[in-house]
């Protein structure tokens, strides 16, 4: 188990906060689907960090334990709101498309996937959001999540046939 003293902690913290950031805010962004949420849960996430620091022994990967830390913190936020909601007003960077029609036409399918991401429940919001937008494992993902390979297994193939279903609708509306 790592020691710190405050100058090396302080240091160990701030690296933490710029490798990771971005990414707890994103994962906090797709379960909680509320930007101030993910705000507040991403700043939760690193207070904890801060004060537990020491306490991580190493036993998985750090990003791991810091995931993990960020699941928890997201479900306790659901828990004690009782609700899901849709994605609105999310403008993350995207890179930029060939032409000024097809930047539109991909910022339509980008809005219609977050819509249908935002309906699903969300442990399967999370697994769609560590398998495919951070490029987990199937593996890291259930090690993150804290559930067996199966079950991730199952609940990213659900949300699947969910999200095509969810965008199948979508599209006939829009017809």
């Amino acid at each position: 188990m790592p020691t710190f003293n405050r100058k090396s902690r302080d240091s160990t913290f701030q690296e933490l906060v710029a490798q990771h950031g971005r990414q707890v805010y994103n994962i906090a962004l797709f379960t909680v689907q509320d930007q101030v949420l993910a705000a507040d849960i991403t700043q939760e996430v690193f207070i904890r960090i801060y004060r537990y620091l020491d306490r991580f022994r190493g036993e998985a990967k750090l990003s791991t334990w810091i995931y993990r830390i960020t699941r928890n913190c997201c479900l306790n936020q659901l828990k004690r709101e009782h609700r899901y909601r849709v994605m609105e007003d999310i403008n993350p960077e995207h890179p930029a498309a060939d032409t000024p029609e097809s930047n539109y036409l991909q910022g339509e399918q980008r809005e219609l996937v977050r819509t249908a991401v935002g309906k699903l429940p969300p442990h399967q919001r999370l697994a769609i959001s560590l398998y495919y937008f951070h490029e987990r494992s199937y593996q890291e993902v259930a090690e993150l999540m804290e559930l067996p390979l199966n079950t991730i297994k199952s609940h990213l193939r659900r949300a699947r046939l969910a999200l095509a279903e969810l965008l199948q609708c979508e599209v006939r509306d829009e017809i």
